[in-house]
């Protein structure tokens, strides 16, 4: 036998005699690789693109969002229902929209800076107008309002968050929007669902939040909301005072001689006449213009102090009012024109307290009816 075919024979007698360890160790090493392979199968199941893992992510967390209109006071659905009734049916079209720039213009009305036009789609909210930047002074003298970009951000959020069904709609960032003032006849759907922050019944928006106060401006919403109730005074060391800073703002219906008192006296300007009642009443009343120096500026987290904070109307109805109603306070409410989406939920002698009811000076009787 020749060395090579020894040796080809020692190599196979070597493999016939360690052929079970071997055979042992191979199924090991098999039943590993199964194993790792199981496990690599498993991890790849698990494992999404990074869109299809945002995408999960998203139905989850909307399986996990509350039923928001559930959640809502039945006044407040009622109150959408019947602003929205006009458009239920029809929708928004183009011809809407410029059936009511004609009908602005027409009135001599040009289509003013705060009226924004916006897009939901696919869950996206896109800007349709360009408003003009903010701060940049217009041609009569009046600027953007910041507050609105604290809207859009609450808009977008909410969107994104709760995908809302697509839409067009127009927001007026103002205190009066000038579209549809007069009879019930305006209000037909002819004209472009407006959304505005407050109105009267001879207005024909549909109100909507005032959610550019919630994050945006000094003593928002959202920094008052997150103070409570650590920063709460007890009641006996609140001043028995009702206090007011304001600045002068009066609606044009003060002027015309439209708003009157159920005895027929025409009703005075509420911020103007209290401030000058106060200097006759100090041991009642510190109600003061804010003034243009800001002299009688006092934050919100300070007004927690007194005992009854009175709220105004100015060009329409206050933004301060839901912030007063977090403060602890006794809440004394101007009977008014003008509403907020939130204010057919409200109780008189529950959430507020009415004044300027029967005159300009009944605060005075309120306040001491409460003493």
């Amino acid at each position: 036998m020749s060395h090579q075919q020894q040796h080809e024979h020692s190599h196979q007698q070597g493999q016939r005699h360690a052929g079970p360890p071997n055979s042992t160790k191979e199924k090991q090493q098999q039943q590993q690789r199964l194993l790792r392979q199981k496990k690599h199968v498993k991890q790849k199941a698990h494992t999404k693109h990074p869109q299809q893992q945002q995408s999960l992510q998203h139905q989850q967390q909307q399986q996990q969002l509350p039923d928001t209109c559930a959640s809502l006071h039945p006044a407040l659905t009622a109150r959408a229902a019947k602003e929205a009734a006009p458009w239920k049916m029809q929708g928004v079209t183009e011809a809407l929209m410029q059936d009511t720039r004609n009908y602005m213009r027409a009135q001599g009305m040009p289509v003013p800076y705060a009226y924004t036009r916006l897009l939901i789609e696919n869950g996206t909210l896109f800007l349709t107008s360009l408003p003009p930047r903010l701060g940049s002074a217009l041609a009569d003298g009046r600027q953007y309002s910041g507050e609105t970009l604290g809207m859009l951000l609450e808009l977008y959020e909410t969107s994104t968050r709760y995908q809302l069904p697509d839409m067009e709609l127009v927001l007026y960032s103002g205190d009066e929007p000038n579209v549809g003032y007069g009879s019930d006849e305006k209000c037909k759907p002819w004209m472009i669902p407006l959304m505005s922050f407050a109105r009267g019944e001879d207005r024909c928006s549909v109100v909507v939040p005032y959610s550019g106060v919630f994050r945006c401006g000094e003593d928002n919403f959202d920094h008052l909301l997150g103070l409570l109730p650590e920063a709460d005074i007890p009641w006996d060391e609140r001043k028995q005072i009702a206090f007011g800073r304001y600045n002068i703002f009066c609606a044009y219906w003060y002027n015309t001689g439209a708003a009157r008192f159920p005895d027929g006296s025409p009703m005075p300007c509420a911020r103007s006449f209290l401030r000058d009642l106060s200097k006759t009443h100090t041991d009642k009343l510190d109600i003061h213009e804010i003034g243009a120096l800001k002299e009688y500026f006092t934050p919100l987290t300070h007004q927690r102090a007194f005992r009854y904070l009175v709220n105004t109307d100015g060009w329409t109805a206050s933004g301060k009012l839901e912030r007063y109603l977090l403060l602890g306070s006794v809440v004394l409410n101007q009977a008014s024109r003008r509403f907020g989406y939130y204010y057919d939920a409200l109780e008189p002698f529950v959430n507020f307290v009415p004044y300027y009811v029967h005159n300009a000076s009944d605060i005075l009787q309120v306040q001491a009816s409460l003493c």
